[in-house]
C-alpha cells in the first residue's frame, strides 16, 4: 500500500509511520489516514483521524526505498514483527526496589514509578560513550509484570538510537528481560532494525546486598 510493505517504520527521532493494506490506512504524524493516494512524490489523504476525531488531511513528501520510507526529510526504517510475548504469572508483579541493578557489567537504576532505567555506574568500556544518568529505557510498567516502552542504543559520537522493546519481569529470579528489534547502523545512521542486533536483548539483574 502506498508503495510500501505493511508494518511499522521508525525514524531515528522515534517518529513512526504505520502501513496497513488490510485497513486501507497509513498512520503518520499521529494521524490515522484512510485511502491515501501517492502521486508525484506526495502522499495525500483527506480522511485523517486523531483519537477518534476528525483531524483534517495530510499532504507530505513520500518516497519508498526498499525497507525505508522517506517522508518530510526523515528516513523511516521498517521494523520486523515481534514474536508472541510470554505471559507473566500473577505472582510476578514488577516491584523492584530503587537499589542498584546490573546490566552487562554496568550499574543501573530501575525506577518503576517514573518508568525509566538509567545508568548509574557505566562500565569502563563505555567511557566516552555513556554518562551517568543516561536513559537506557523509558516506558510503562503494568502490574501484570509486562513492560512496554522504548530502549536506547549508544554509539560513540552518535545520538542514541531508539527502538521499541517489551518484556517480562520475573520476581522468582529478580530479573527484567527486554527484547526488541535493535538498530543496525552505517556510521550514525540507522539503516535497519534486526533481531540479530546486539541490542535486541537487554537483561537487568537485581544486585543483592551483603
Amino acid at each position: 500500500m502506498a508503495g510500501a510493505a505493511d508494518g511499522q517504520y521508525r525514524a531515528q527521532d522515534g517518529s513512526v509511520i504505520s502501513v496497513s493494506s488490510a485497513d486501507g490506512e497509513v498512520g503518520i504524524q499521529l494521524l490515522s489516514c484512510k485511502r491515501p493516494v501517492v502521486s508525484a512524490g506526495r502522499l495525500k489523504s483527506s480522511e485523517c483521524w486523531a483519537n477518534g476525531h476528525a483531524g483534517g488531511g495530510i499532504d507530505v513528501s513520500w518516497r519508498v526505498e526498499g525497507n525505508v520510507v522517506v517522508s518530510d526529510g526523515k528516513r523511516h526504517v521498517l521494523l520486523p514483527p515481534f514474536p508472541p510475548l510470554p505471559k507473566a504469572g500473577p505472582a510476578d508483579p514488577f516491584e523492584p526496589t530503587p537499589e542498584a541493578w546490573a546490566h552487562n557489567g554496568s550499574g543501573v537504576k530501575v525506577d518503576p514509578k517514573s518508568g525509566t532505567i538509567t545508568y548509574m555506574i557505566p562500565k569502563p568500556g563505555l567511557k566516552g560513550i555513556v554518562k551517568p544518568g543516561a536513559v537506557i529505557f523509558e516506558g510503562g510498567v503494568r502490574t501484570s509484570g509486562i513492560v512496554l516502552g522504548t530502549a536506547y542504543a549508544f554509539k560513540q559520537g552518535c545520538p542514541p538510537a531508539s527502538y521499541p522493546v517489551r518484556g517480562v519481569y520475573s520476581h522468582h529470579n529478580e530479573r527484567l528481560t527486554l527484547t526488541g528489534p535493535g538498530p543496525k547502523r552505517d556510521g550514525c545512521e540507522v539503516v535497519a532494525y534486526s533481531w540479530d542486533s546486539p541490542h535486541a536483548k537487554l537483561v537487568f539483574e537485581y544486585v543483592v546486598g551483603d
